[in-house]
């Protein structure tokens, strides 16, 4: 994290306007830091204290559960990502009508969809056999799945609206405050949850402990920031037609792009529950978490450096984003590299110490997850600056049929290799769509000769 901050930060040509990016980056950052290592700690808590009270085969559908949760994020079809684009944009041209104008449609917008959404999901709910869908032999055991999916998609909906807070703060260059939050969501889940396990509850109460636990959170988050914080974007009722255009224009590239997203990583715990079985599952997920704190440096400052770029594209600084996008690149790995070559040697003591040796997967498995870790780290670069500089769309173009593709393919694979299968169909698709982003989109950007130039 040193390194991370050291280069990132040091010999970087400064005028006023890109101290105060850079500072924004800084404070955000560092704020992820605590924010995440609280999320990471956290983890590491729940994955024992779950598997422990679920059961090897318990515990694979309780991680299958959230995989399929995650897909209800799509639900926003891209709202709150393009606020924050759009909010960025806003702040580098002094726009607060404009703001509260894009605040107001995403939240209206966030709220109608919840509605439809859960109604429907719940619906389709009760016509999924889900015991033959992913292998569950104990007729019980799939009835307690069917109603902890029920009430994840109960919270999920009431979630939905409240995922603009975080992204007004970070657009406006206050990160710290939405890892603030986020922090404290966090620590308000693992309590809920902790209180549930520790009370004997079922897989659809400890749904109720830990989402519930993160809800009155963020209900609290609310208030703060629209009665405190910044009362000025407080979202209004009539916030125009030209609004609604913007704004949904904007998110049809970001939903886009989550969907190919969920397709690369919320699919495999589902796809190895439907094909092997629950009890597959939790060795898998343990060393998929595991390897996915190689992610984590990157990630502290990715949203702020995206909200940053939005607001330098602005202003067209091309020089700015240029040397920030290869400064990004070369400490992600700088981190990674080394975080990924520890990992993979000191694998086995880790996990058997972490959660014992029902987390353990085969050497093959986690050679796998090690480059899928590698490519994901190159992949939070590319897609902050093709997000901040508004060509998402590209990206969404290009990686949505690789990421189908990379679906089909570890669905033929994982029946006849095994997971191992399976990782390298996702690998393969991953590392091919990050190396093309770059070469297609990403580079004419910030080779593109413009007048403007840091002083």
């Amino acid at each position: 994290m040193y390194l991370f901050i050291k280069n990132l930060f040091v010999r970087l040509p400064y005028d006023g306007t890109s101290r105060s990016r850079y500072l924004s980056i800084l404070r955000g950052g560092l704020s992820a830091v605590a924010a995440k290592g609280i999320s990471a700690v956290a983890l590491m808590v729940s994955v024992p204290l779950t598997l422990s009270h679920l059961g090897p085969e318990r515990y694979g559908l309780w991680v299958t559960l959230y995989s399929i949760i995650a897909w209800f994020s799509l639900f926003d079809l891209g709202l709150s990502n393009s606020l924050l684009s759009l909010l960025s944009e806003a702040f580098g041209k002094g726009r607060n009508d404009l703001a509260r104008k894009y605040i107001s449609v995403a939240v209206q917008g966030l709220i109608l969809i919840a509605i439809i959404a859960g109604i429907v999901c719940i619906a389709l709910s009760f016509y999924i056999d889900w015991a033959s869908f992913l292998k569950i032999r104990n007729p019980e055991l799939a009835k307690e799945f069917f109603h902890a999916v029920l009430t994840g998609i109960v919270f999920i909906a009431l979630g939905l609206p409240l995922t603009v807070v975080g992204k007004i703060y970070t657009a406006y260059q206050k990160g710290e405050l939405a890892n603030a939050w986020s922090a404290a969501g966090t620590l308000g889940g693992l309590i809920g949850l902790a209180i549930t396990v520790f009370s004997g509850g079922n897989m659809p109460m400890l749904v109720l402990g830990f989402s519930g636990g993160q809800m009155l959170t963020n209900l609290l988050s609310v208030g703060w920031l629209f009665g405190k914080v910044m009362p000025h974007l407080k979202p209004g009722i009539s916030p125009g037609s030209n609004g609604y255009r913007r704004v949904f224009k904007t998110s049809t590239a970001f939903f886009f792009a989550q969907l190919s997203a969920l397709l690369i990583f919320q699919s495999p715990n589902i796809i190895i529950s439907n094909r092997l079985g629950p009890g597959y599952v939790a060795p898998f997920q343990t060393t998929w978490l595991l390897f996915s704190y190689v992610t984590i440096p990157a990630m502290f400052f990715g949203a702020n450096i995206w909200a940053a770029i939005g607001e330098a594209y602005a202003k067209q600084d091309i020089f700015w984003i240029r040397v920030l996008f290869f400064r990004y690149v070369k400490l992600s790995l700088l981190v990674g590299i080394p975080f990924i070559i520890t990992l993979t040697l000191f694998y086995k003591p880790i996990v058997m110490r972490w959660v014992g040796p029902a987390g353990l997967a085969e050497p093959v498995v986690v050679y796998w997850i090690a480059a899928w870790a590698l490519s994901s780290t190159l992949m939070h670069p590319v897609v902050s600056i093709l997000a901040g500089t508004g060509h998402l769309n590209k990206y969404a173009l290009l990686s949505l049929p690789l990421s189908v593709t990379s679906l089909l393919l570890a669905y033929l694979f994982v029946g006849r290799f095994g997971v191992p299968g399976l990782m390298a169909a996702f690998v393969g698709c991953l590392t091919t769509q990050v190396l093309l982003s770059y070469v297609l989109f990403l580079r004419p950007i910030i080779n593109k000769d413009v007048s403007v130039q840091l002083k």
